[in-house]
């Protein structure tokens, strides 16, 4: 008996060895299968495999600075933008100067979401201040339209040149070079502020890089023609 119980001890001890020897083998041998997981290429989702890019034509477009805007502001050219202008405006007095039309200040008439793009126009009253000062100032006007607007585009507009004639008689420092100053500065400004840089000299420059002869009576202002041809060229650039 004795045997016989040391027999079936031995025999048991074997099938549990057999066992555990087929188990590990088992689990050597198993392929990782991928999980579901795994296998779930990143679809995009409906909302964003049906969005269209955005009809530009139809953007709301103001336009806000000193007299050059006042100019295009009072000749009427275009039903496209909404001007608001004021004479000898400069980027500190944007924010409490106001046009011939309203008692509100010109900073303010943007406020809100009546637009999807706003451009401004500043510095031509301010050509012969220092430029640090000046662009320091005028990157307030942009934070402070940024507040007021924060859902628009924001494009900065370059400074026009003025012509020969008009450089020789100013008694405040106009000079195309001191506008090129400024507006290489202002091309720091939008990269820096994440605006886009509008530039419509090109349209109205010489070969000499000033004012072309009978754009501005002035030398400076562009008549309603001229005026006519630079809204058409602001529309067709913000449109496209």
């Amino acid at each position: 008996m004795e045997v016989y119980r040391m027999y079936k001890k031995i025999t048991a001890l074997l099938l549990l060895l057999v066992c555990l020897l087929t188990l590990f083998t088992a689990c050597g041998n198993k392929t990782e299968q991928p999980t579901a997981q795994d296998t779930n290429t990143e679809q995009p989702s409906e909302a964003e495999s049906t969005t269209q890019p955005i009809d530009r034509s139809t953007l709301r477009i103001a336009m806000i600075g000193d007299s050059l805007v006042a100019g295009l502001q009072g000749y009427e050219v275009t039903e496209r933008i909404d001007f608001f202008g004021s004479v000898n405006l400069t980027t500190q007095g944007i924010f409490t100067k106001s046009s011939s039309d309203s008692e509100v200040a010109i900073i303010d008439r943007i406020a809100g979401d009546s637009y999807d793009v706003i451009i401004v126009l500043l510095g031509i009253n301010e050509i012969a201040y220092d430029t640090a000062t000046w662009i320091s100032q005028y990157k307030d006007v942009i934070e402070g339209i940024k507040l007021r607007a924060p859902n628009a585009e924001v494009w900065i507009h370059a400074i026009l040149p003025v012509s020969q004639s008009a450089e020789d008689s100013s008694q405040f420092g106009v000079t195309n070079a001191g506008i090129n100053e400024k507006n290489t500065a202002l091309q720091g400004l939008c990269a820096e502020t994440g605006c886009t840089y509008l530039d419509a000299g090109e349209i109205f420059k010489n070969e000499a890089g000033i004012l072309s002869d009978g754009v501005a009576s002035d030398g400076i202002h562009p008549t309603k023609p001229y005026c006519e041809t630079w809204a058409n060229f602001i529309i067709t650039k913000v449109t496209n």
